[in-house]
């Protein structure tokens, strides 16, 4: 059994081309073994007088070089958080903060505005870690910057310092993180 005369022809084209398209690659990387740009081949396909397609390329012209393909580093995260800035308000009244649980990650800046909206002065203060405000007044607003170490103890309790506010319950706990 054989084949039809128009798939034996366009087989043989294939080889052809692919063959000649082989020895032009051969010929022109040996030329310069430091340079392994890809160089594409532009082939033209025109009909014949019998009706087939032709493929022809031209090895006299003038290759275009096509850019070598780059590849998107993408950064995989670790197992650590990325230290982050956050904004966190703290509302004051008599003998509360709201919210009185805090998360953070190692690393990270918290930014308080503490917000006095009781009748009596209050204050902010976290031990470990330095920070006591002033007193702050009714309807009164304060912000505290405070950075979290990159080796932090597993919490913080911050409090209010004024009188007998602390032993009355206005305290609250930063929780780290530990990933």
């Amino acid at each position: 059994m054989q084949g039809s005369p128009t798939v034996s022809k366009a087989l043989f084209s294939i080889v052809f081309l692919l063959t000649i398209l082989t020895v032009w690659a051969v010929v022109v990387y040996s030329n310069s073994p430091e340079d392994t740009t890809p160089i594409a081949l532009q082939p033209t396909v025109t009909p014949s007088d019998n009706g087939e397609e032709q493929v022809n390329v031209d090895l006299n012209a003038t290759p275009t070089v096509s850019p070598t393909p780059t590849t998107e580093v993408t950064e995989i995260p670790n197992a650590t958080a990325t230290p982050a800035t956050r904004r966190i308000t703290i509302t004051a009244n008599e003998y509360s903060f709201a919210p009185n649980a805090i998360t953070a990650s190692a690393g990270d800046t918290l930014i308080f505005t503490i917000v006095n909206n009781g009748t009596e002065i209050h204050s902010f203060a976290i031990d470990e870690l330095g920070v006591q405000t002033t007193t702050i007044n009714p309807e009164e607003t304060v912000q505290v910057q405070v950075e979290i170490p990159t080796q932090p103890n597993a919490q913080y309790e911050f409090y209010s310092s004024i009188g007998t506010n602390r032993s009355q319950g206005m305290v609250g706990q930063i929780t780290i993180q530990i990933l």
